[in-house]
């Protein structure tokens, strides 16, 4: 795969999350109980549990899979120089998906965010 294409598909991956983040905001801005059950969560024992579950978002957590592993196999092929140009091209394209895919390739091969 080109390099040009292996930017554009990171960055409808970038937007593929932007669109979930998005609904599940919308989602708990208009669901009452959400928000009653956080309360009631807060004053009880498992404020975690409620925590990572408001969180979970499948998309997300497939796509970060994915680029982990793309960042991977750049690694591989050609170390944290070949990560950094993909990373500057996505940047130069799209900064949120150069920010994204910055935290999201935390500790992927040499890569520290």
């Amino acid at each position: 795969m080109s390099d040009d294409k292996l930017v554009s598909e990171i960055i409808g991956l970038h937007f593929m999350v932007e669109a979930e983040r998005e609904s599940m905001d919308h989602k708990r801005k208009h669901d009452p109980h959400i928000g009653l059950m956080v309360e009631w969560m807060i004053k009880g024992e498992i404020v975690n549990l409620v925590c990572s579950s408001l969180k979970s978002a499948p998309v997300e957590d497939f796509v970060s899979t994915v680029v982990c592993l793309i960042g991977l196999q750049l690694h591989v092929s050609g170390g944290f120089d070949r990560m950094k140009k993909i990373a500057d091209m996505v940047d130069e394209k799209s900064m949120p998906a150069g920010e994204w895919l910055s935290v999201t390739w935390d500790e992927v091969g040499d890569w520290y965010h």
